[in-house]
């Protein structure tokens, strides 16, 4: 130990004593530690113009730089004071501070202790010293030198520091409390409302403003929640952070004072302080009746200006109307909805606008939304385009305000919805289109079938009723099976009319004659009771249609309006022509741009609702009692009319009646003469022979025992390769082949070709009970063969046998 002492000793120093040279060293290393502390002890000088709390800023800020230079001063005396005092783990905390091991630093302290025995009596006054001046009692440091000197000097700026620190404190409160008191003052006086409020909304600062306002005094108001004084403006609620926040415009609201009354007010607000969240400060103006109405107007005129914009460039047609029906405005869409300008709108009204079957409803509304009973509705509605085409428009209907002593103006608004009705016409179209096709594969499925069996039935009746007396007691049995066989075929043939798949035979017609010659017959089918009425048109109004099936269409169409009409009631029913143009046809689904010729059929009978009317063309439809309608006749006239090219509509409405509207293409050929009418005579036979070819075993019977009656030899196949056999085998002549279209094996026309190859001069009757796109699949119609739809019965059987062998060369004959 005492030479570690003594190494230590030695290394202070070689030319001066240990304790000078050590003491010199540590004055230089304490000179630069306080020049550093001076430099950064310096305090700014407080500007006059600063705050005060800016001041305490930055006098706060020189203490601190102060105390941080003096920090290892401090440190130091601290620690060798422990080792002057002896203290324990004095060396070992400076050690561990300077990095040295505890028994070096003893020897260091022994030395330097050793050397100087004044030392520690100097440091005793200095820590009495400081121990006074800690306490508040004034006491003069001693006059040292070295090191305690350094820490004695830094022990008085220290406490000149924080004198002076005291003291720009004691200033800054001074100044917060007389600028507070400026603040109270001013508050106190000004007459508008000013309020503090928290972050949590609580009303902090309540000014004699607010008092006056509000009724409140501040004890009152303060802690109270804003709600106190300003409720929401709509069902309670609280304003929101939104409307408080820095830099929001001024707004207006309403105050509610303590008797509960309200006012109406202006706010604006500021935020207080930097901290999050955020306090607000209120500044709130009760707005007297003068300002108040101009704020009304100016309200009143940024609410017209933002309506006007709205009305002008809406998507919807829009419009102001007066109780007299006239426009007040009218907007850019309404008027490039129907076709007008401005100026022409103006001078109508709205009901002028709209269809005239629409127009009384319209008023109806109208004066129920006027008198109140409803406040609005909603409906769609058709108007006139000025080119005089219709619109389809979705109309909403309200009033527009109230007037002093006068009716509510309306506000019309007006969607163009012409293109959706038009989509769903066409959607309608195909659910119609749909259905008769499902009727149609329908009736072509049993199609065959079901005449087979009527052919049979029709077939065995007949000779039945050959055989029999006309007094025999069974003759009546048998006449009514044969009638009702002839109804079932009817029907099945309206079936395949439905749906169109029954070829037209078409000739050009004069629709008037058709009507004219129909007349009388139809008096006798409506009754007495029933007014007819026809009207001829001015001229001939020509179309390529079938006869008979024009003359249906009329029949149905009679007879649907003789039904709707238990009263004495009137029917008319009128020719004409109309010119469809493109617009129109674009109008109405289904209906061709072009000259036509026009069949009217109105009655004044019960009508129908919008229901009725959507299905009316559906197959099996009627609003007849059981027993009373099949639901096929208006299908039929569908039917036809579509296959014919036309196009027909219904108007109606209830207790107003129905008109139906039959549209066919207009021709300018000349029309068809009628052919000759022939005298009845006997069934013509003969004795020719007849190879006749049919799969189904009774049909097959049944006409190879009509011909047989009637003289003809006949040689019987069931398909198309017994026929071939037969020819073959027969050595006679065979003058007529009648075959089946469809068949297993061999259809008739692969059937027709082979024969023709050995037998070129053998004539041909086509038969079948399929309908005509079933049998033109299987190249028959348009080769100039004859064919017989079945069921047929024996008198057309007989005669058009007779009348192909008859015939001199082959030409294209119509189906019977």
């Amino acid at each position: 130990m005492a030479r570690s002492a003594g190494r230590a000793h030695h290394g202070l120093g070689r030319s001066a004593p240990p304790g000078r040279r050590a003491q010199a060293g540590g004055l230089r290393d304490l000179e630069a530690v306080r020049g550093g502390a001076t430099a950064r002890s310096a305090v700014e000088p407080v500007r006059s113009g600063q705050p005060p709390a800016r001041r305490v800023s930055l006098r706060a800020r020189g203490l601190l730089l102060v105390l941080v230079a003096l920090a290892p001063l401090l440190a130091l005396h601290l620690f060798v004071t422990g080792l002057a005092w002896g203290q324990a783990g004095a060396a070992e905390r400076i050690g561990l501070l300077l990095g040295l091991a505890a028994a070096a630093v003893a020897a260091l302290a022994a030395a330097w202790f050793g050397t100087h025995r004044l030392f520690r009596r100097d440091v005793e006054h200095l820590l009495r010293a400081v121990r006074e001046r800690a306490a508040g009692r004034p006491s003069a440091l001693p006059v040292l030198e070295g090191e305690l000197g350094l820490i004695a000097r830094a022990v008085a700026q220290l406490d000149e520091a924080r004198e002076a620190l005291r003291r720009q404190v004691e200033e800054a409160e001074a100044d917060r409390r007389d600028a507070e008191a400026r603040t109270l003052g001013v508050l106190a006086v000004v007459s508008d409302a000013v309020i503090g409020i928290s972050p949590s909304q609580q009303i902090t600062l309540f000014n004699k403003g607010a008092e006056r306002i509000f009724g409140y005094t501040a004890r009152e108001a303060i802690s109270q929640p804003l709600d106190l004084v300003l409720p929401a403006l709509a069902g309670g609620r609280r304003l929101s952070t939104r409307e408080l926040s820095p830099g929001s415009e001024r707004w207006e609201t309403v105050g509610r004072r303590k008797d509960g009354r309200q006012f109406p007010a202006e706010v604006g607000a500021s935020v207080r302080g930097h901290g999050s969240p955020a306090s607000f400060m209120l500044v709130l103006r009760e707005v007297s009746e003068e300002a108040e109405t101009a704020l009304r107007e100016t309200a009143l005129r940024e609410s017209e200006a933002r309506f006007r914009g709205a009305f002008e460039h809406s998507a919807a047609g829009m419009a102001i109307q007066r109780a007299d029906g006239s426009f007040v405005r009218v907007n850019r869409a309404l008027c490039e909805m129907l076709g007008y300008s401005e100026a022409e709108l103006l001078a109508l009204t709205h009901q002028g606008l709209c269809h005239p079957d629409d127009a009384e409803p319209e008023a109806w509304y109208e004066r129920d939304i006027r008198s109140g009973s409803i406040r609005w509705y909603q409906r769609e509605q058709r108007y006139l385009h000025r080119l005089g085409h219709m619109v389809w428009g979705l109309l909403s209907l309200s009033r527009a305000g109230d007037r002093s002593g006068e009716p509510p103006d309306l506000l019309i608004q007006v969607y163009d919805i012409t293109e959706r009705k038009r989509a769903e016409a066409l959607e309608a179209q195909l659910r119609q289109s749909q259905k008769i096709e499902a009727v149609g594969q329908l009736a072509a499925g049993v199609a065959h079938d079901f005449n087979n069996l009527l052919m049979v039935i029709t077939g065995r009746s007949y000779i039945l009723l050959h055989h029999l007396g006309s007094d025999h007691p069974l003759r009546n049995h048998v006449e009514l099976i044969q009638s009702t066989a002839d109804r079932a075929g009817a029907l099945t043939r309206q079936l395949l009319v439905f749906s169109r798949r029954q070829a037209l035979q078409p000739k050009v017609l004069d629709l008037n004659t058709v009507v004219t010659g129909m007349a009388a017959m139809l008096r006798r089918l409506i009754g007495e009771q029933i007014e007819l009425v026809t009207k001829p048109p001015p001229r001939p109004d020509r179309a390529k249609t079938n006869p008979a099936q024009i003359e249906q269409v009329v029949l149905n169409l009679v007879v649907n309006a003789r039904d709707a009409m238990p009263n004495r009631d009137r029917l008319v029913i009128e020719a004409g022509d109309v010119k469809v143009d493109d617009r129109a046809a674009g109008e109405h689904p289904g209906m061709r741009p072009g000259l036509h010729v026009t069949l009217v059929v109105r009655d004044t009978g019960v009508g129908m609702d919008a229901a009725t009317q959507a299905r009316l063309f559906e197959p099996f439809f009627t609003t007849k009692g059981p027993g009373k309608g099949t639901g096929l006749g208006l299908a039929v006239v569908y039917g036809i009319v579509k296959q014919s090219g036309g196009y027909i509509g219904v108007e109606s409405e209830l207790g107003k009646g129905t008109t139906f509207t039959v549209y066919l293409p207009s021709v300018e050929e000349a029309v068809e003469p009628a052919p000759a009418e022939v005298a009845p005579a006997e069934l013509p036979g003969g004795t020719e022979t007849v190879l006749m070819v049919e799969d189904e075993e009774a049909v097959r019977d049944l006409i190879g025992e009509i011909l047989r009656q009637a003289g003809y030899t006949v040689l019987g196949a069931r398909h198309g390769g017994e026929a071939l056999v037969i020819g073959d085998r027969h050595r006679g002549p065979i003058h007529l082949l009648l075959t089946d279209v469809v068949m297993p094996e061999m259809g008739g026309r692969e059937l027709v070709d082979r024969l023709a190859v050995t037998r070129p001069a053998m004539k041909v009757i086509f038969m079948s009970g399929y309908t005509d796109d079933a049998v033109a699949g299987h190249g028959v119609v348009g080769t100039g063969t004859a064919l017989l739809r079945k069921p047929v019965t024996p008198e057309t059987l007989l005669r058009s046998v007779r009348d192909v062998l008859d015939a001199e060369a082959s030409a294209p004959a119509q189906p019977a």
